[in-house]
């Protein structure tokens, strides 16, 4: 593993002290900040190409640093502290409320998202299972990675299954690093991964200029 167990129990152990009230504020303003120059909340900016051409400063903030920071507090802020899943809770609906979703699956996604995390709030024996917090939570981050893609409603299952195939795989790794070091080791693994693909698409639109393939 790539970081340091002790410096980061150390971290851990001050980002502990932080009321969780703080979180969610700076989760609040990620959102807005999101809708307000994307039309979307930093999780579901939808990339392309040409972005990185308008803004590479602002992009790379947004998918490094603020989107792995919603993620890991929508997805896996509660696997070391159970009071985390009120204040996802409270985030959703209010997500819910602020935004404007017109698919009904999506809308049945995050309200069965709720009910699960409310009823995983009140069972102290399911908290404790890891094999079903680890698909709980790899599961729902690659479902919720799959309203990025456009006219997912209208491909087949095979197709969006694929789609969603590398995030599952990310979504394991992240758990392990969550659970065994704790938020703030999630979320730089998480922008790690992020800046690496985001890389890539450096390196492709490069190559696309480069050759006069984008006009």
């Amino acid at each position: 593993m790539i970081f340091n167990n002790h410096l980061f129990s150390r971290l851990e152990l001050k980002l502990n002290k932080v009321h969780l009230l703080l979180l969610n504020i700076l989760s609040l303003v990620i959102f807005i900040v999101g809708e307000e120059l994307f039309g979307s909340n930093p999780a579901e900016i939808d990339l392309d190409l040409t972005d990185i051409q308008k803004n590479p400063i602002l992009l790379f903030f947004l998918v490094v640093v603020l989107a792995p920071l919603y993620e890991e507090f929508v997805n896996r802020s509660y696997l070391n502290n159970k009071k985390y899943i009120l204040f996802i809770v409270i985030w959703i609906v209010f997500d819910f409320y602020y935004s404007d979703y017109d698919s009904k699956f999506r809308m049945f996604v995050y309200g069965f998202y709720v009910l699960i995390l409310i009823f995983l709030y009140f069972s102290e024996n399911l908290y404790r299972n890891q094999y079903f917090l680890l698909f709980l939570t790899t599961f729902f981050f690659s479902i919720f990675h799959l309203f990025r893609i456009v006219d997912y409603e209208k491909q087949s299952i095979f197709s969006n299954i694929l789609s969603i195939t590398p995030q599952f795989i990310t979504g394991i790794f992240l758990f392990y690093v969550h659970k065994k070091y704790g938020f703030l080791a999630g979320v730089i693994h998480h922008g790690l991964i992020n800046f690496l693909f985001l890389a890539i698409a450096y390196l492709l639109l490069a190559y696309a200029n480069y050759y006069e393939l984008i006009p």
